[in-house]
């Protein structure tokens, strides 16, 4: 009897060991399957965060730094100028042929706008550019119209304050890998050709020549045909239907705009409408005199702007300039 009562504890004890062993797998078993479930969960969540970035660096929008937009024989990049110190952002785009290889460098024009308009006014000339082998930097003035992707306000723009910002575009341009620094070339139209012109000669160790359509020398005379003295400017003023601010007329108050203008000694190429009312072609026939080495190509008949089929006309003239240059 006693005996078989020892067997019995003895197979209760095996069977207690043989649970235990049991449970104890088990456990390991779901510890393990539980740290690969929580790796995988972390797997898949930094995969997650990885594409969540990734998406968010991708450029999805035409304000977007990188954005590109395919267009016909040439890609439009946007690329922002900034100023840490003073805030200032600029929008532009870099115009790029569609062979364009970003080992390379090309010769480069910087495009200036008029008042009231936005870097898009020189849509009709880029793809003339392109067919050259010409990369081209167009942007908006902050303040330069209501539309401007820029950072300003219309009621604190200027001549004066559009000069600071083209000199900034010129700065950043030129340290783009892409870009022929012995081959660039300032172009503007309208206000943004005055502005242009009287930039000019500050940076002639920079550029090799600029290009002036219809450039807007009045402002300074119409200012003083306006109102008598400048205490007699109000803070608000309208220009072109524009509303600006009273630095629009003070800044340039005193100023001899043909003059100051003119002082660039380097090749020049102007091209003016004798049809202009706003900015009388007299004006230009005055600066092409004044220059040391400028060409004036008059356009019988045009306004203040130039229709497509007079871009046409006229563009070889433009071409012919740039050869002389050298940069073609």
């Amino acid at each position: 009897m006693k005996k078989e009562l020892t067997r019995l504890m003895s197979a209760i004890l095996c069977l207690i060991m043989l649970f235990s062993l049991a449970a104890c797998s088990g456990g390991s078993s779901s510890s393990s399957n539980s740290s690969s479930g929580s790796s995988a969960s972390s797997a898949a969540s930094s995969s997650d965060t990885s594409s969540q970035a990734e998406a968010e660096s991708t450029p999805t929008k035409e304000t977007d730094e990188g954005y590109v937009e395919q267009l016909d024989g040439y890609t439009a990049t946007t690329h922002w100028v900034k100023d840490e110190d003073t805030g200032t952002k600029i929008f532009g785009v870099f115009y790029k042929p569609d062979d364009f290889d970003e080992s390379s460098t090309y010769p480069t024009i910087i495009l200036s706008h008029g008042i009231g308009v936005t870097h898009t006014s020189f849509d009709d000339y880029i793809s003339y550019f392109m067919e050259l082998g010409i990369v081209c930097y167009a942007f908006d003035f902050p303040g330069g119209s209501a539309t401007s992707k820029s950072r300003g306000d219309l009621s604190e723009m200027s001549v004066l304050t559009e000069q600071s910002d083209l000199l900034k575009v010129i700065d950043d341009v030129l340290t783009q890998s892409f870009v022929d620094t012995s081959k660039l070339v300032l172009l503007g139209e309208r206000q943004g050709g005055a502005v242009t012109a009287i930039t000019a000669d500050s940076v002639s160790d920079k550029i090799v020549g600029e290009i002036l359509l219809y450039p807007a020398l009045c402002i300074a005379d119409n200012a003083r045909a306006e109102y008598s003295s400048l205490d007699e400017v109000p803070d608000t003023i309208t220009v072109r239907g524009l509303s600006l601010g009273k630095i629009y007329y003070e800044d340039i108050w005193d100023m001899d705009m043909i003059a100051e203008a003119t002082t660039y000694t380097g090749p020049v190429l102007i091209l003016h409408g004798t049809a202009d009312e706003s900015v009388p072609y007299e004006y230009s026939e005055q600066a092409a005199e004044q220059f040391a080495n400028a060409t004036l190509v008059t356009i019988p008949d045009a306004g203040h702007g130039f229709t497509a089929d007079e871009i046409a006309e006229y563009f070889p003239e433009i071409q012919q300039f740039l050869e002389n240059l050298g940069v073609i």
